[in-house]
């Protein structure tokens, strides 16, 4: 019987995962970009398996965790979040974490340069 090589090994591993992964994406800004108004900060979840939290840190600050799984939730915004961030002057860290029940499942980060 043949061995399975290392690679072969890393690829299947990354295609299960891939099944399972939890999608978590920066929709507005987008990272390395720069704003004038300081209005909304877009976050687009993954619907399958759907996250049930998220915390969203900026510059060091970070939030609780907002709970996002209720049916009247997601009724009304689906696998969206929207928030008005407080962004500094300048280069602004932005790191987004996705929750299902108490485990960090997800992370994005970007920066974005809000121009004052």
């Amino acid at each position: 019987m043949k061995r399975m090589s290392h690679a072969m090994f890393c690829v299947l591993l990354a295609l299960f995962l891939c099944g399972n992964a939890y999608a978590l994406q920066l929709l507005y800004p987008l990272d390395g970009t720069y704003v004038t108004t300081s209005k909304y900060l877009v976050i687009k979840g993954g619907k399958d398996p759907v996250l049930s939290g998220i915390a969203i840190e900026i510059n060091g600050v970070k939030s609780d965790v907002i709970d996002i799984s209720s049916e009247t939730y997601r009724a009304a915004f689906e696998d969206m979040f929207i928030v008005k961030p407080l962004f500094d002057p300048g280069k602004n860290r932005i790191v987004v974490e996705g929750y299902q029940g108490q485990e960090k499942v997800a992370t994005v980060e970007g920066t974005v340069y809000f121009l004052d």
